[in-house]
């Protein structure tokens, strides 16, 4: 017979059952491309598949966002902008959020390329800035800046319940928000400022203004035959917050003669017009990109 327990060992075992509680808690976030938790004193850690690795704000509710409630993030464009991306590619990552799209971008371009990011958010740009640091990527240039069809000043607009991803210089004033003060900058500015030559890709999510800073870029896009390829947010309801439509965004682009394609099972199935939009994410391609992509992805076009 066992004997009865001390109040110090039922206090041990309390203990000890906690910490166990708390590890097998934390086991249910390894999953699909999270593989590693560091539990460091002054922050935590965690590692994926593939090497990257980002700070883990425990205290933060939508910290790393969908890739801690999923163990992904958007694993189709994800895994195909992997396939296009090649080294010593020039690309720009317009509302970089934590850095999931700069830090994949970095390993693609390799030393011989370079990311341009852009987070104007003031908090969730030191997140970003840490994340480049933890993966040591020398080939990553940060900007707290945000991207529009101007040069100035703005207030930015950070939801409190969902967080960074759905920051904007234009949100539902219904939403509680964080508000911060930000820096302009049209991408022609950026581009002369920076001395660019030539973009290869730009992936762009900043909550319906995409257009407005499409049109900062004017310049560069009438200047350069080659284009760069696109991969956008295309979400009416955030559109028509800025004033347009996802409708004026495709007459944006096919005048600069981009088709625009969504994903669809591992597809790029050409769209003829906004209305066919279901995914959220398209992709904007030049008849050389697809040219030079065609043996190596699948794409369904339109029968011109």
């Amino acid at each position: 017979m066992m004997p009865e327990e001390t109040r110090y060992e039922q206090i041990q075992r309390m203990f000890w059952e906690k910490r166990v509680e708390a590890v097998q808690l934390l086991r249910r976030a390894l999953k699909e491309q999270v593989e590693q938790i560091e539990i460091h004193q002054a922050e935590t850690r965690i590692r994926l598949t593939d090497g990257r690795r980002f700070v883990w704000d425990t205290g933060h509710l939508n910290s790393l966002g969908f890739l801690m409630r999923d163990g992904f993030v958007e694993r189709e464009e994800s895994r195909l902008l992997s396939v296009l991306i090649r080294e010593g590619f020039e690309v720009l990552d317009i509302g970089a959020n934590y850095g999931w799209y700069s830090t994949l971008f970095a390993q693609a371009v390799g030393q011989s390329g370079r990311v341009h990011s852009f987070e104007p958010v003031s908090p969730t740009f030191a997140e970003l800035s840490r994340n480049i640091q933890l993966n040591n990527l020398q080939n990553v240039i940060l900007n707290q800046v945000a991207l529009s069809d101007y040069n100035g000043e703005a207030e930015i607009y950070l939801p409190v319940r969902s967080g960074s991803e759905d920051a904007a210089l234009i949100i539902d004033p219904a939403l509680q928000h964080e508000t911060y003060r930000c820096r302009v900058q049209t991408l022609d500015t950026y581009i002369e400022q920076q001395q660019i030559s030539h973009i290869d890709l730009i992936k762009a999510d900043i909550e319906g203004g995409e257009l407005k800073a499409f049109k900062g870029m004017e310049q560069y896009l009438q200047q350069h035959h080659e284009k760069p390829l696109l991969m956008l947010e295309a979400t009416e309801v955030l559109a028509l917050r800025f004033g347009n439509s996802i409708s004026d965004l495709f007459r944006f682009l096919k005048g600069y003669q981009y088709q625009l394609f969504q994903l669809a099972a591992e597809e790029l199935v050409e769209l003829d017009s906004a209305a066919e939009v279901q995914a959220q994410n398209i992709f904007c391609l030049q008849p050389e990109h697809i040219r030079r992509y065609s043996p190596f992805i699948r794409l369904i076009t339109i029968a011109k």
